[in-house]
C-alpha cells in the first residue's frame, strides 16, 4: 500500500469507510444516497463549468471548506467559482475513493491554469502559470445532496 492510500485508510477507518472496489458488485456503497459513480459525474460536471449540473449536488444550505474559500450556501459557493473561473481553468480528476455511511473521501489531483494573474491563500498565481496538486476532500451527504465539503492540500506537485 502507497503512502497516500495509506494516508486516506487510516482518514476513512476512523469513519467506517471501506474502498469502493471493495463492495460487492451487485450493491455499491453509497453515503447519503451518492455513489462514486455520481462523484465522478458531479466533477465531470464541475470540469465542464455545468454550474446548474455540479450545483444541483449541493444541499442549499451546504458548508463548503475547500482551501482557497469557506463559504455556506449553494449560491455561494456558486458566486465563488464563478469569480475564480474567470481567471483560472480548474481541472480536478479523481483518484483513489472511499464511500462509507458516514461520507465520502477522494483524492483529487487538481490542475490550475492561469489566464491573468490571480490571488490564493497559497500566493498569487501569474498569468499563463500552471499548478498541479494532490488534494483530500470528504463529502458528507444526506438525501442525495452534498451537505458538508471539505478539502485539504497533500502534495503540490511540480
Amino acid at each position: 500500500m502507497n503512502r497516500r492510500m495509506f494516508g486516506a485508510s487510516l482518514l476513512l477507518g476512523a469513519a467506517g469507510a471501506v474502498p469502493a472496489s471493495a463492495a460487492p458488485a451487485c450493491a455499491k456503497p453509497s453515503c447519503g444516497g451518492l455513489t462514486e459513480d455520481d462523484l465522478r459525474d458531479y466533477l465531470a460536471k464541475f470540469n465542464a463549468r455545468d454550474y446548474a449540473g455540479f450545483s444541483a449536488y449541493y444541499a442549499p444550505d451546504v458548508i463548503f471548506q475547500g482551501q482557497a474559500a469557506s463559504v455556506v450556501g449553494r449560491q455561494a459557493v456558486l458566486d465563488f467559482y464563478a469569480e475564480v473561473h474567470k481567471h483560472l481553468k480548474e481541472t480536478v480528476t479523481l483518484g483513489p475513493v472511499m464511500v462509507g455511511e458516514q461520507g465520502i473521501a477522494a483524492e483529487l489531483h487538481t490542475e490550475l491554469n492561469a489566464f491573468d494573474d490571480y490571488p490564493l491563500r497559497t500566493g498569487t498565481i501569474r498569468k499563463g502559470e500552471v499548478r498541479r496538486s494532490i488534494n483530500f476532500a470528504i463529502y458528507e451527504a444526506r438525501d442525495r445532496h452534498f451537505v458538508r465539503v471539505r478539502t485539504a492540500s497533500y502534495q503540490r506537485q511540480a
